[in-house]
């Protein structure tokens, strides 16, 4: 199980007995996935555009910057 998702299940597994610490609690948990979506759905569209720009040529060459061993 990827890391992450071992983490959510514990923030999942995660119960207050007084319930507006618990409605704190997945407030706030909701916020933060939506957030993540909203992180993941911009990166791929990013994605999607970098590969057709006028740019494309010289970030593709940039690229191995970040990928070579230090």
């Amino acid at each position: 199980m990827r890391r992450g998702r071992v983490h959510d299940t514990w923030l999942r597994s995660q119960h207050f007995d007084e319930p507006g610490l618990q409605l704190a609690y997945e407030t706030a948990h909701d916020t933060t996935l939506a957030a993540l979506g909203r992180r993941d759905r911009l990166d791929a569209a990013i994605t999607r555009m970098a590969a057709d720009s006028a740019y494309t040529p010289v970030v593709t060459r940039l690229g191995c910057l970040r990928e070579c061993p230090r």
